[in-house]
């Protein structure tokens, strides 16, 4: 009979492996997982200290070819890797009484506590998906590379949205108010917002014209600085206004559903925009930017939108195709996503 087993993989050998998928930082919420991820999704960890989270798992992120799921974490001091081979082919009943069993007899205390979930790293030979588990605050972190293909049953384990993992993490932590906020702040921008944030930039300023901005910078400047961004966008993309409604807009050039429960729908609404918008500089709105005279409408259907764990991924999922997306204030403020560095090179 099949079993989890704890074995040493030496460091030379294991180490590109594991770093193929984790940071050997480890340190939240920056440095955890490889640079090359930027698809993620927080879960609570009840789930996994049930059936229901290991059942998901070997439905979801076990792949066929592989004979074990490999569970451990960063070594000490270039020490060899204590590792948990799980395999794919135990129930998960099985799974996690095994688990226990070996947390039990286990005598190397200083390697086994990610048995229970502490700091713990979870992949498999795919290396297009990683589990990195946190008791302390009691959440789990998948992160999914581009080619990590979604099964029908992926969203049977419901992700948080930032406002469920907010409230859970407070529950949980100890840490101050202050360190609360700067810590969910950051967490939420890499985590909850999926696609890094590559490039911002601020133009801040007061409403009354000819007041100054806390640099000194008058505001018609910054008005007219603006002005010139967005002209100079247009000329390059085609440029599209976007909103969530519960309501199907058939004047908008596309309307998408995104999200649908027992009582309503909610839609995705994109408006293309003309020159003529951006006359007055700053036009309070968020804009989504899409290469010139492309076939927006199909562009839009390859992002199945629908299959978001929350809407407030949206920005998220339209930069891994799109790629630009500004918002305007009419507080002259101009703020630019993307994630392509270059691209930013036009704002």
């Amino acid at each position: 009979m099949e079993k989890v087993e704890l074995k040493k993989k030496p460091y030379a050998s294991f180490n590109e492996q594991f770093t193929g998928m984790f940071s050997l930082e480890n340190c939240l919420p920056h440095n955890v997982f490889n640079h090359k991820f930027n698809n993620f999704h927080v879960y609570d960890m009840d789930y996994f200290y049930e059936e229901i989270g290991w059942k998901w798992i070997l439905e979801n992120l076990a792949d066929g070819n592989d004979q074990h799921l490999f569970f451990t974490t960063v070594p000490e001091n270039n020490m060899d890797y204590t590792v948990a081979e799980i395999p794919i082919s135990l129930e998960p009943k099985k799974i996690i009484e095994q688990i226990d069993i070996l947390e039990n007899e286990s005598k190397d205390v200083k390697n086994t506590f990610f048995l229970t979930f502490e700091e713990a790293c979870l992949f498999s030979n795919a290396g297009n998906w990683g589990l990195y588990f946190v008791r302390e605050f009691s959440f789990v972190i998948l992160a999914t590379e581009e080619t990590f293909v979604k099964s029908d049953s992926f969203l049977n384990l419901e992700s948080m949205t930032v406002e469920e993992f907010t409230e859970h993490f407070q529950d949980c932590s100890a840490w101050t108010e202050k360190g609360n906020r700067k810590y969910l702040k950051t967490f939420n921008k890499i985590f909850f917002c999926k696609q890094r944030v590559r490039k911002m930039i601020y133009l801040k300023g007061i409403t009354t014209a000819g007041a100054y901005d806390n640099r000194e910078e008058c505001l018609e400047e910054i008005h007219e600085d603006i002005q010139k961004i967005m002209k100079r966008l247009i000329l390059h993309y085609d440029i599209y206004q976007f909103h969530l409604s519960h309501k199907f807009d058939d004047s908008a050039d596309k309307s998408v559903l995104v999200k649908q429960t027992r009582f309503r729908k909610t839609y995705a609404n994109f408006y293309k925009e003309k020159e003529e918008r951006f006359d007055e500089g700053s036009n309070y709105d968020q804009y989504l930017l899409a290469e010139k005279d492309s076939d927006f409408s199909k562009d839009i259907d390859k992002l199945r939108l629908s299959e978001m764990p929350t809407k407030d991924n949206l920005r998220a999922e339209l930069l891994a195709f799109f790629p630009l997306i500004v918002i305007l204030s009419d507080s002259s403020e101009l703020m630019a996503y993307s994630a392509d560095m270059s691209i930013l090179e036009l704002v």
